[in-house]
């Protein structure tokens, strides 16, 4: 989860973000959908190793530079909000609630907009 190559609250950033989410977004689409509450231990993983490389840059109000952007955590939903509805277990979901709990904290408000409906439901 780097940044998109453009300055970001102030930072230098990477030009792989936008790949990168491209990427994951067609994984994500390539799953089974029963198979999304799988991933939901990797990617937060991921997250919170960005959050730890963000706080080492010191990066402006604790948000990851890659998810600054309008709609960059659209590809990251789905596996979310599987493990949310569709966990084996107390554990997967409980989980998955607090893994999109940290994904809502490190995203920017811009980030957010696109995604609120479908993170909170209608």
């Amino acid at each position: 989860l780097g940044a998109d190559g453009e300055k970001v609250n102030s930072g230098e950033a990477r030009p792989c973000s936008q790949s990168a989410l491209a990427a994951a977004g067609s994984v994500v689409a390539v799953v089974p959908k029963d198979s999304l509450p799988g991933l939901v231990t990797v990617l937060r993983d991921g997250l919170r190793s960005a959050v730890e490389l963000a706080k080492r840059r010191r990066a402006p109000e604790g948000h990851i530079p890659g998810l600054a952007r309008t709609k960059t955590i659209v590809p990251l939903q789905p596996v979310y909000l599987a493990g949310l509805l569709q966990g084996s277990g107390h554990d997967v979901k409980a989980e998955a609630a607090d893994a999109l709990a940290e994904m809502v904290s490190v995203a920017a408000p811009e980030a957010l907009a696109a995604s609120a409906v479908p993170l909170a439901g209608p």
